[in-house]
């Protein structure tokens, strides 16, 4: 159904040759249906072509008055800002630390400690579960320390959305592998959100690389923002 209403709104547009948001005209729509649909369409729009649709929806959304669509447009303008990364769906720790912090002097084991699986994720999907400890990712080793969260996520997000990979993971006295199909990665406020909504092992706090993507990005628009307003100003007084 997405699909299909996707190739309408693309169809119906003149996106490839003028310079139009398709459905930019149903973001507005009362029926939180129509709503959904557009929005669902225009996020497989926005990956398709996040050049062009960064470009798009920020003229869209400097123009537009309408407070609830801009928040619409804002979530897909992020979207487009981003690049698109796999995803598993876990918070995690090192093992060479306990819940509260404390240094564990007689953990011996590499990897990471995943605290949280989140419901429906990729992780869930595969079998993953909480206390688990992954020690590889494909043949890549987890190791590290208090980086080695980092160092995880940044080996998941060198992989492509769809991308199958294998984890070696030790469960108590268990050593197995799983095979996880990577998501696409959340864009940084839909991540802190869920990890607000979480009140899990991280009590509320964001990682510190999130908290740079979310400033990353307000300080882009923000500057946008101001150059669009004094570029307004200029056309008055000419």
């Amino acid at each position: 159904m997405k699909i299909l209403i996707f190739a309408l709104l693309l169809a119906n547009s003149t996106l490839w040759g003028g310079a139009q948001v398709p459905g930019m005209q149903n973001l507005g729509s009362e029926s939180f249906l129509e709503r959904s649909e557009v929005l669902s369409s225009l996020e497989l729009w926005v990956m398709e072509d996040q050049k062009q649709a960064k470009k798009l929806l920020l003229r869209e959304y400097l123009r537009c008055d309408d407070p609830e669509i801009r928040v619409r447009l804002l979530a897909l303008l992020e979207r487009s800002y981003f690049p698109i990364r796999g995803y598993v769906g876990i918070t995690m720790r090192s093992t060479l630390w306990d819940q509260f912090g404390r240094l564990q002097k007689d953990e011996d084991q590499l990897g990471v400690r995943v605290t949280e699986v989140g419901k429906g994720t990729p992780a869930e999907l595969s079998g993953l579960r909480g206390d688990d400890i992954i020690l590889k990712i494909n043949e890549w080793e987890v190791k590290g320390d208090s980086d080695v969260t980092a160092k995880v996520a940044a080996e998941i997000q060198k992989y492509s959305p769809g991308t199958s990979i294998a984890l070696e993971v030790l469960r108590g006295e268990k050593r197995f592998v799983l095979s996880l199909k990577l998501g696409v990665l959340p864009v940084p406020s839909e991540r802190a959100r869920a990890l607000r909504a979480g009140n899990g092992s991280l009590g509320g706090v964001l990682p510190g690389s999130l908290l740079a993507e979310i400033k990353e990005f307000q300080n882009w628009l923000v500057e946008k923002i101001e150059k669009d307003r004094k570029n307004l100003i200029a056309d008055r007084r000419l």
